[in-house]
């Protein structure tokens, strides 16, 4: 269970000295390397975290894009406060450029989003929340599914 981040590369990093990032597709049934479009940091939550889900109430929604879909609120977090379990992320601190747009800052340079959160403020969190376009039991039962048995 977890999430991505991705951002475009600027369309000029080539031209203005920065090169060119690549990735690993793994869907050709073997891995291949390709130019990456996107600087993608992945974050996988803890295995063992609890999972809470509410309807948004109308002072969150007005705080949203206007749209005319369902929206709910999911939130993950550590099930005892006293577990070690920590949050995995993949990515971060790799090369980045998309010069003259907020993003960039917010990367390299540890900017803010709205004056007050940093990518490293998010990443260091041991609980997240996610607003999802669905109903909150359409929501439960397609991104939370339990695993299976293991294997013997």
């Amino acid at each position: 269970m977890g999430f991505s981040i991705q951002i475009p590369f600027g369309p000029t990093a080539d031209d203005d000295g920065f090169g060119m990032c690549h990735g690993i597709d793994h869907t050709a049934g073997r891995a291949r390397i390709i130019p990456a479009e996107t600087y993608t940091i992945v974050v996988e939550l803890p295995t063992n975290s609890a999972v809470t889900h509410e309807e948004l109430n109308e002072a969150m929604l007005r705080r949203l894009p206007e749209s005319t879909k369902t929206m709910c609120r999911i939130k993950v977090y550590p099930k005892d406060p006293k577990d070690i379990s920590e949050v995995v992320v993949k990515g971060y601190g790799m090369p980045f450029a998309n010069k003259g747009r907020k993003c960039d800052a917010f990367i390299n340079d540890n900017g803010t989003i709205e004056g007050r959160f940093t990518l490293l403020n998010i990443l260091q969190q041991q609980s997240f929340s996610f607003i999802v376009a669905a109903p909150t039991n359409a929501a439960m039962k397609n991104l939370f599914q339990p695993l299976p048995p293991p294997l013997r």
